[in-house]
């Protein structure tokens, strides 16, 4: 008796939950064999090191009030294979940061890389800089 009450109590809920689970399976099976768009580790790939990139400033508009970036330069690692960082030239990787319209700015911004497909972020030291708007009166003077 106590195995019909299992099978048949709650009968609707436990075959929406069995129909659930078959579902999840198959969308994690159906997806398991794609390349979601990461690179696996391949022992033939290179990394290397580009220093000193300067610092782009993206804004959405070109009205926007001088910035100041500290640091202005970067060090950007870089990993993909021997044909393809050999071939690697400087101007391909750019460091940049965005900046919103907005008046004073004086804070900490993230610096994001923008890589060719077959190349991989490593590393971007530092991660972070600080831009602060330059007022009129702080701008440096020319000799």
């Amino acid at each position: 008796m106590w195995l019909r009450s299992l099978l048949f109590e709650h009968f609707w809920l436990k075959l929406f939950s069995l129909l659930l689970a078959i579902l999840v399976w198959l969308a994690v099976w159906a997806n398991s064999g794609r390349d979601l768009g990461s690179r696996e580790f391949d022992a033939r790939d290179v990394t290397t090191n580009l220093t000193s990139q300067p610092i782009l400033i993206m804004t959405e508009s070109g009205a926007h009030p001088p910035l100041n970036v500290e640091p202005p330069l970067v060090d950007i690692a870089v990993r993909g294979s021997h044909s393809q960082v050999s071939k690697l030239e400087a101007n391909e990787v750019r460091a940049f940061v965005r900046m919103s319209e907005r008046g004073d700015f004086d804070g900490a911004v993230p610096v994001h890389v923008q890589l060719p497909r077959e190349i991989v972020l490593v590393m971007v030291s530092p991660a972070s800089v600080r831009v602060k708007t330059v007022n009129n009166h702080e701008q440096p003077k020319g000799n």
